[in-house]
């Protein structure tokens, strides 16, 4: 039982880790950036405009990434890690107040 709970302690740090790897180096803000960069077609519209004459407005001719990226797994991961994190911000706080009782008697 006990070497269960190691290994799904393992894999819980192992999925915390790259979620949040994930997170930290960007790859969802450069998956967005990619999103806003001009397609094809709408640089064919864009140079028809310019031969138009059209007055021009780049929020026309960008796509809407109004995206959300979490997801069940990212969130709970993000859950995971606030909880384990207040466990063991009290558990650090319980050891230096009992060293505090027995430095100060």
């Amino acid at each position: 039982m006990n070497k269960y709970l190691k290994l799904f302690g393992l894999l819980l740090l192992i999925l915390f880790l790259v979620v949040y790897a994930a997170d930290y180096i960007g790859y969802y803000d450069l998956i967005a950036h990619k999103k806003t960069v001009l397609t094809e077609e709408k640089m064919e519209e864009f140079e028809k405009d310019v031969q138009d004459g059209k007055e021009m407005d780049a929020k026309k001719y960008l796509e809407d990434v109004e995206t959300n990226y979490r997801n069940d797994l990212s969130i709970t991961c993000s859950n995971i890690s606030i909880k384990a994190s207040n466990y063991f911000k009290e558990g650090v706080e319980s050891i230096f107040k009992i060293i505090e009782k027995l430095v100060s008697d």
